[in-house]
């Protein structure tokens, strides 16, 4: 049995790279924009930003004893008996 070729077809598509470049431009206008919007630098939150980590790194006074949130915990022994007795 012979093999069927495929039909040539007469056009081909020399316009392929046009996709290509479309993404690179994107790309690359998307770098530029996200460039800008890092250089516009608002020079008061900058201020503050800095402040907060010379602050953080540089300070060495912190304390040893814990948070304490909410109430503390009271000794788990039973007092004096309270819970045996009820238990008879």
């Amino acid at each position: 049995m012979a093999r069927r070729r495929r039909k040539e077809t007469g056009h081909e598509n020399y316009e392929r790279w046009i996709v290509s470049y479309a993404d690179f431009i994107t790309l690359l206008f998307a770098f530029f924009v996200v460039m800008y919007a890092i250089s516009t630098v608002n020079e008061g939150k900058y201020r503050v930003l800095s402040d907060t980590l010379i602050d953080a790194f540089v300070t060495a006074e912190r304390s040893e004893d814990p948070i304490q949130v909410g109430e503390r915990v009271r000794s788990i022994e039973p007092q004096s008996g309270k819970i045996m007795s009820g238990m008879r």
